[in-house]
């Protein structure tokens, strides 16, 4: 009787201990709690292995940690791709069209256009997994107080240096009530042209809540993802390109302008579908190596045609054509972002545990630039606009080494400085 007591008391025990762990607050399990918001989503990552125990006949999930690197790496990817559009912006801008430098140019900007799409895909996949306990107050508190006080204090740096420093528009400063005004006004408005990023990630953990009902269901997921992704998307692509190939068909350009693009402001809210995507893409694994193939090249395949079309829309009007390749909700655009976080979550994972078992380093060097990344894009514009106001102009010749080269070392200069302004703790929130 005695030994049965005891029994039951280490079960209860036990049983005890499990439902505390499942309370835990996993978002604070960041060794620093003064972590950039970077740092604290790639610590927010759900197990995919976790221990099953079975208490009173009944299987308990242990709640553990494991981090997804192949997240990580497309996280330093897409950061790297950012910096390589923004580069060839300058080439584009300098070049004339039709030459050879412009050209190799927009085929670097073409294959780069995946970057933001995969940040909000990968943002997605954690904000949106109806496993993870994020309350409104939360969000608020937390997520979109820090993005608004990183938004902030790279507007001032921007503005600052802009006017201060290269002051391109030969303003004249006068402290004056206009001038603070017009100062303010970009500061709190304008703000530099890649933080629009910032004010969309608002926006996006503004609609969580709303968005996490619909990932909840995954019926609705589903039919969210095929409705927008599988049909209206490519409906909107085809009929896009027979309004600009064929301009002068009315009937065309009053179907587009009344009809599908309304459905489709609606429906996809553009970044919103991608944030949706980002969730439903981590939930599906793909055994089948002919499938996987077949997304690789179908991604290829759309990357080639990007390409193709913006030179020859470009050509045809004698100016350059931003609509297949700037449009980052494109159909296009999808399908290529699509197949690279297919290939990231399967082959490329696949990579990096081998990577892992031969230099065990690795890890931690990979999980550092994946921290570095968020303040990498925050920065990388102030590099970019050293280069422009000292006149270097090396991606004028051998276009298609000079622009990988150097953005790889724009890249490099950016990580090396978010390194060492995160070590000084009153800086360290805004990276």
């Amino acid at each position: 009787m005695e030994q049965r007591r005891n029994s039951n008391n280490i079960e209860l025990t036990l049983e005890n201990k499990i439902y505390a762990n499942e309370n835990l607050d996993f978002d604070n399990i960041s060794n620093n709690s003064n972590n950039s918001l970077n740092e604290e989503i790639n610590n927010l990552i759900p197990n995919n292995n976790s221990e099953n125990i079975k208490v009173n006949d009944k299987i308990l999930n242990k709640p553990a940690q494991t981090r997804k690197y192949w997240v990580d790496l497309l996280r330093v990817f897409a950061s790297y791709l950012v910096i390589l559009i923004h580069y060839t912006g300058l080439c584009r801008a300098r070049c004339g069209i039709t030459t050879s430098s412009w050209n190799i140019a927009v085929l670097w900007d073409a294959l780069a256009r995946i970057c933001v799409p995969s940040f909000v895909a990968i943002s997605g996949m954690f904000f949106l997994n109806p496993e993870k306990n994020i309350s409104i107050s939360k969000i608020y508190k937390k997520y979109i107080y820090r993005i608004w006080k990183a938004l902030l204090f790279w507007n001032i740096i921007y503005t600052v240096t802009d006017i201060c420093i290269f002051n391109r528009s030969n303003v004249k400063i006068q402290w004056n009530y206009d001038f603070i005004m017009s100062l303010l006004h970009d500061i709190i408005v304008d703000g530099k042209y890649h933080l629009w990023y910032l004010n969309m990630c608002i926006g996006l953990y503004i609609c969580t809540p709303f968005l996490r009902a619909i990932t909840e269901n995954k019926t609705a997921t589903t039919y969210y993802i095929i409705l927008v992704i599988g049909v209206l998307s490519p409906i909107d692509f085809i009929l896009s390109l027979i309004k600009d190939y064929f301009p002068d068909d009315k009937i065309f350009d009053y179907i587009i302008k009344e009809f599908v693009h309304n459905i489709m402001f609606f429906f996809s809210f553009k970044y919103i579908s991608y944030y949706i995507l980002g969730y439903y893409l981590s939930q599906v694994t793909i055994k089948s190596k002919i499938k996987l193939y077949a997304i690789y090249f179908i991604g290829v395949l759309s990357s080639c045609i990007t390409y193709v079309i913006k030179l020859s829309l470009s050509y045809k009007y004698k100016k350059e054509s931003n609509s297949y390749t700037e449009n980052n909700w494109s159909f296009n655009i999808a399908v290529m972002t699509i197949s690279t976080f297919i290939f990231f979550k399967h082959t490329v994972n696949d990579l990096l545990e081998k990577l892992f078992k031969r230099y065990k380093s690795s890890k931690t060097f990979l999980k550092t630039l994946s921290d570095l990344s968020f303040g990498c894009y925050l920065i990388h514009v102030l590099f970019i606009e050293i280069f422009k106001s000292i006149n270097f102009k090396p991606y004028l010749h051998h276009t298609y080494i000079t622009i990988p080269l150097f953005t790889t070392i724009i890249w490099i200069l950016c990580n090396i400085c978010i390194y060492y302004i995160r070590k000084i703790k009153i800086l360290r929130d805004f990276v």
